[in-house]
């Protein structure tokens, strides 16, 4: 996925869910934790301007991996009816 199709998904998954957030609670291993703030430094090394966190980060990849889990669940089962 290109940075301007991120971008692009990112501000529609916003527009979309804006009005409708909740909060939950997850636990993930240290390592991983460590990972997102890694990434999230260097993002922010990159752009100053917008600051990033781990818990961003860490949101958009659930949201994204679960768009694309629900979107490939659905393409299965559409090819399974055909």
């Amino acid at each position: 996925m290109t940075d301007k199709q991120y971008l692009f998904k990112k501000e529609e998954r916003q527009m979309s869910n804006k009005s409708q957030t909740v909060q939950i609670l997850l636990t993930i291993p240290k390592s991983y934790r460590d990972r997102l703030r890694t990434l999230a430094a260097e993002e922010n090394l990159r752009n100053p301007d917008h600051v990033v966190t781990g818990s961003y980060l860490a949101k958009e990849f659930l949201c994204e991996s679960l768009d694309k889990h629900l979107q490939d669940k659905k393409e299965s089962r559409g090819e399974a009816r055909t």
